[in-house]
């Protein structure tokens, strides 16, 4: 997978549940089902098609996406506020990331249960990859049950051939180097 691309699904992939922005979470934010989600990303500007995603999820997973996002805020990040408006939960973030710092404004609204979406909007200064801005939009919907022998926390998209939490946090470290 070309390196331009690399970054965007993986962003992706991490922005597949609103816990991935955690760093203290709205005490009355909901958890998803426990099943099998996907996870439909569109990026404006993209040459090409973000493919679906399918995770298996269960509330350990979930929690390893919060821990994750706690982690990500406590090192890099200045600002993090993510707040209940109605039946949005509104996030306004600003971050490191590479050389540049990436300000985030989005939100995830649904029932959490069947169904989330969401909308971000992201600047970069300076451009990130030669990006100033990244629009992106995450549909998730609940299919049911994993399916037989996928465990939880694996991510199923065409291009990767199944990952798990731990291997995707290995493919950030590695391109974080680059």
């Amino acid at each position: 997978m070309p390196a331009a691309f690399r970054l965007p699904l993986i962003a992706t992939l991490l922005a597949c549940t609103p816990n991935a922005f955690a760093a203290e979470l709205p005490a009355d934010m909901p958890q998803r089902k426990s099943g099998l989600w996907e996870v439909q990303a569109t990026m404006a500007g993209m040459p090409m098609p973000l493919p679906a995603a399918q995770i298996c999820v269960d509330q350990q997973t979930d929690r390893i996406w919060e821990q994750q996002g706690r982690q990500h805020a406590r090192r890099d990040c200045q600002k993090i506020d993510i707040r209940r408006e109605g039946n949005r939960y509104l996030v306004d973030t600003v971050c490191k990331v590479q050389q540049s710092t990436a300000t985030t404004h989005g939100y995830f609204e649904g029932a959490f249960d069947t169904h989330y979406r969401g909308e971000m909007q992201t600047t970069f200064a300076p451009p990130l990859h030669g990006r100033e801005q990244i629009a992106m939009q995450i549909d998730g919907r609940w299919l049911g049950e994993c399916k037989p022998g996928q465990k939880p926390g694996e991510v199923s998209v065409p291009a990767l051939k199944g990952m798990d939490v731990q291997q995707l946090q290995q493919m950030m470290k590695q391109y974080q180097q680059h």
